[in-house]
This record gives C-alpha cells, structure tokens and sequence, in this order.
C-alpha cells in the first residue's frame, strides 16, 4: 500500500508540475426583447478572419458555417515567452461603408473587451475594453473601428510556464461603456466571443561577459547597484550597471564607452550583450593668469580690479587654471568717464564697457598675461623715479623683488614674464621695459 501511494503521489505531482488546463465557463449571451444569438438580427454578427502573428510564427482561422457564439479556436494555440508580442489582426464581416442615414446590424454595434488569463487558473485578471468608443446613435453610424483592427499582446515579464487564456468579447457598445469587469468576461450582449490559448514561458536570462579595459592613469570600476562587478564577470542581460571613475591626480576622464557607445554623461549601461568597457584620460594642463596695472589707479572705483575663474571665484593675479577653463576680470572706475584698454600677452584685447566697468572674458591657453593701462599710462612703458629693479649685466638677469615682472621691448610687445629674478639671456642687445608689480622701469641689456 505504502508503495502503491508512493507511486500515485508521484504521479499527482508530475501531471500537476506540466500543468492541468483550466476549465472556463461559457459566457452568456443576451439581447435585448429576449432575442438569442440565433435570431436573424445577429446574422451578421461574426468575425470572418483572424490572424495571429509572432515573429516567424503565423496562425490563421478562417469563418465557415455554423456560426457559433462562444469560439475557442483550438487550432490557434501559439507559443509565446515573457515579453515577447502576439500581434492579433481581426477582420469582422461587414455590411457596408459608415452610414449616417443607413442601420446596419452588424459588429459595429459592438465594444472589443480583451480579457487575459495570465496564469492558468481560470480566472481572467487583466481585463479591459480596447476598441468602440462610439455608440451608435439611434441605430446609426457605430464602431467602425472593431470591424478591422489590430491588437498588440504583450506577455508579462513575469508570466510563469503554463497555458494562458485570452478572450475577445464583442460586445454591446453600450455595455461596453457600463458593465463591470466581470461582466465582460461572463456575459456578452448581442455580440460573439472567440478564444484562444497561448503557451507561455518566463524569458530565459542570459548572462554576459563584462570586461574593463584597464588605464595606466585611472582606477576603473564596474558597479550593480552597491555591488562591485569584477571585470571578466558573466552579468545577467538587462542589468545596467554604473562605470565609476577615479582618475589619477593631474588627470582627468575625457569619454567612457561601453563597447562603440558613449556614456561619458550618464555613466551607466544596460547589459544587452558581452560589453567592454573603456575610459579614456588626459593630463590636466594648466596656464598662468596674471594682470598687472599701468597707469594712475586712483581712478580705480571701489570695487577695483577682480579676477574670477569658470566657476565664478574670486582669485588672486598669478593664479594657476586648468587649459580651456574661462575666465573673466572685471575693472570698476570710479566713473563713466574713465578710459581704459587691456592687452593679453601683448596683443590688443576686446573688452566690453560698462556703466563705470569695464569686462574681459577669456579662455585659458598657456600663460594669460593682461596689462590694464588706466589713464596716465598709455603701454605700460613710462618710466617711474624710484627704482624698482635693476639689470644685472654679468648675469644677464633683471634682478627684482616683484611678485610679477613683464618684459616690453619699446614698441610694447610682451617678451617675457615672471616673478622675482628674470632671466633675460634670450632677449638680443637693446633697450627693454619691464613692468614690475605694475610700475615700470626701462633698461638696457
């Protein structure tokens, strides 16, 4: 006895673990006066054609006599796995074109409620009308839209093995508009249900190889939420994963991609297929920004002189930016009537006037050396009583004790700049300007 049970549970749990089909009650068809599905005025109620499409896979029914009320097309049975579409084309027979004069009795009488049975229990949880919104009006006109039509299906991602139940209600436009959601499943008025089964499959995930491109300048890693991915990982597909970036001081990540695809911004991908990552580094490089006075700066207003980096920062004259980093100085007079011009590196700069300033912007690229001449200065190469600095000839150096030296040859070219002690043994033999911490003295060499 005991092994007789053994061998019947067994059994049991295989034809349960395959699946037993669900048994669905017929729906009820009614009509108004008590009419049934058979009574001549629903002689044209029917669908003449449908056609279910999945990738490769095509199942098509036709109509042949008798007209039936409840079809459950046994022959249309399609396979289908988690997220894959069943497209569903339903052709239904016709007695004409819209008609605003003409009654025509047949589907376009109707609403198309979709009902799904997910799972396989019996019971149809997705529920909901998807073609007819416009009843006829006085037995004219109607859903055109239900006679001709195409539904797409999609599987849920989640959907478990099993055999799935999807129903097509045509059923009366006004019902449609009224009835609950059960009523669209067990009853259809004046109209037809066709059934079919669909054979459904959870999506078989994948995994994928990720691979890091390693980078002698940067620390690469792969993350999936707070978990680190080792490069050379199988990651099932679907999974995005975020590519964090640590580049070496005085470097700076320039692109990311993940296999041809750039992510520099988002920094994050989807995993689709076997993906490579790789980051891309240059070396920061930086300029110098300097400025420097020429003139009377008694007619400097209150604000004076402020020399802001990219990120709106106010910084001091000498101060160290990144390469293709802006920046901008502005110049307050102490009125409107003040004049001043700027030259960078020598070269007349555009500035931009203001009601008692004056603005410059500019981008870094290698050193930036501003001279702002105010009035009493015209170049920057008047000479000054008190000495500041003076030419050591056997050294060939300008021997200052400024925080900033600019060197002119006397048309005002910028030759050379710098701090302290200048070195001007490239300069030819003549007569030079240097501009130290805004005064001038001149010189020979």
């Amino acid at each position: 006895m005991n092994k007789f049970y053994a061998i019947l549970s067994s059994f049991i749990f295989a034809f349960s673990a395959m699946g037993m089909a669900a048994t669905y009650t017929a729906p009820t068809f009614t009509a108004d006066e008590g009419k049934t599905f058979t009574d001549s005025k629903f002689a044209n109620t029917y669908v003449e054609t449908i056609t279910l499409t999945k990738g490769t896979q095509t199942k098509t029914w036709n109509y042949t006599a008798p007209r039936v009320f409840w079809n459950v097309l046994s022959g249309m049975t399609m396979d289908a796995t988690a997220g894959e579409t069943i497209s569903a084309h339903f052709v239904a027979h016709s007695l004409g074109e819209y008609s605003t004069s003409t009654v025509r009795q047949d589907l376009r009488f109707t609403a198309v409620v979709l009902a799904i049975d997910w799972n396989g229990d019996g019971t149809f949880e997705s529920v909901k009308k998807i073609k007819g919104d416009t009843p006829p009006g006085h037995n004219i006109g109607g859903n055109m839209d239900v006679l001709d039509f195409t539904y797409n299906i999609v599987v849920p991602n989640d959907v478990q093995e099993g055999v799935a139940r999807v129903r097509f209600n045509y059923t009366n436009a006004w019902f449609g508009d009224n009835g609950t959601a059960a009523d669209f499943v067990t009853t259809c008025k004046e109209g037809i249900v066709y059934d079919f089964d669909v054979n459904v499959s959870p999506k078989v995930v994948q995994n994928h190889v990720v691979t890091v491109t390693p980078n002698d300048h940067a620390q690469i890693s792969l993350l999936n939420g707070t978990e680190t991915v080792a490069s050379g990982s199988e990651v099932p597909e679907g999974t995005e994963l975020t590519v964090n970036v640590v580049p070496d001081d005085g470097w700076k990540v320039t692109s990311i991609k993940a296999n041809e695809v750039n992510i520099t911004d988002s920094r994050t991908f989807v995993v689709n297929g076997a993906t490579t990552v790789s980051v891309e580094v240059s070396e920061i490089k930086y300029g110098v920004v300097t400025y420097s006075i020429v003139g009377d700066q008694s007619y400097l207003g209150e604000g004076g002189i402020e020399l802001y980096d990219g990120e709106s920062n106010i910084v001091n004259s000498g101060v160290k930016l990144e390469e293709g980093s802006f920046y901008y100085i502005i110049i307050y007079t102490k009125d409107d009537e003040v004049k001043v011009s700027v030259t960078l590196n020598g070269n007349p700069a555009e500035i931009t006037d203001d009601v008692n300033m004056f603005y410059y912007e500019g981008i870094v690229e290698g050193d930036q050396n501003l001279v702002i001449t105010l009035p009493g200065g015209t170049s920057g190469l008047e000479p000054v009583v008190e000495a500041i600095a003076h030419y050591n000839p056997g050294q060939q150096m300008l021997c200052t004790n400024g925080s900033s030296v600019l060197i002119y040859d006397l048309s005002g070219r910028l030759l050379l700049s710098g701090s302290g002690n200048v070195s001007v043994s490239e300069l030819a033999d003549g007569f030079y300007a240097a501009v130290v911490d805004g005064r001038t003295i001149k010189f020979k060499k």
